[in-house]
Parts: C-alpha cells; sequence; structure tokens
C-alpha cells in the first residue's frame, strides 16, 4: 500500500511540473506591438508598450493604459500567431498599391527580435491578423 501510494504521488508530481512547463513555454513576453498605417496626407500608428497604448493620426494623439485582461487578451493572439512566417503573410486586397487604402504593417517584438508582417490594406487586413487588430481598435474607445 505504501509503494502504491508512493508512486501515485510521483507520478502526479511529474505530470504537474510538465504542465507548468508548457504554461511558461507558451507565454511570450512582449516588447512592443507597433501598426503603422500610412498614405499620401494621412496616417495612423498604434503602439502598445508596456501596458501603456498610444494612438497617432494627423489630428489626434492619445495615451491610455491597458487593463491586466486586455494584455492577456493581446498576448494571446500573438501566440496564436506563427510569427516566423508574418512576413510571408499575403494581402488579400492590392488597393494600397494605388492609394485606395493606407499601405500597413504590424510589427511585434518579442524579447530581443522583431517580427514584422508583410504590407497590407489597412481596410481589410488578412485574415490571420484580423482578431488581433479588432482587438486593437477595441481597446482605444
Amino acid at each position: 500500500m505504501k509503494i502504491l501510494f508512493k508512486i501515485t504521488f510521483i507520478v502526479y508530481l511529474i505530470l504537474n511540473s510538465c504542465a507548468a512547463q508548457k504554461q511558461e513555454t507558451n507565454s511570450l513576453h512582449i516588447s512592443k506591438l507597433t501598426y503603422k498605417a500610412m498614405t499620401r496626407g494621412n496616417f495612423e500608428n498604434i503602439s502598445i508598450t508596456g501596458n501603456n497604448i498610444s494612438h497617432t493620426t494627423p489630428s489626434l494623439s492619445n495615451k491610455q493604459t491597458l487593463s491586466d485582461q486586455k494584455l492577456k487578451e493581446i498576448n494571446d493572439l500573438v501566440s496564436k500567431l506563427n510569427l516566423e512566417t508574418l512576413s510571408k503573410i499575403k494581402a488579400q486586397t492590392n488597393k494600397r498599391l494605388y492609394d485606395g487604402a493606407m499601405n500597413t504593417s504590424i510589427s511585434i517584438k518579442v524579447d530581443n527580435k522583431t517580427y514584422t508582417s508583410s504590407n497590407f490594406d489597412h481596410d481589410a487586413p488578412p485574415k490571420e491578423l484580423q482578431p488581433l487588430i479588432h482587438l486593437l481598435r477595441s481597446c482605444l474607445k
């Protein structure tokens, strides 16, 4: 009986140890996230550093603090992206090529490495980035 208890206890410790390690590797340390959109005569920048978000346009400059819940949501969405292939994501439309839409990109700095998306139209982000962009915009309200 004592041996069974010891074996069960050791298995329990091993399983909890593995689960804790898995949780640690899934979390990213995002040091900066930047959304940049520009065309002739217009631009929009959204930047998150730490728990601060700044939003800049030609007529507006706004800074505010993000809640821990919003930061967790952003981190979760970024964790779902394959950052290594971020620069290879295809744009849905090409209106930015003739000034029909603002030329936009997202860059995400994780630890000491920066990942930048390919350019896309401001009003038609790639499907992979849509949830993140919608969440960024909801943080501005």
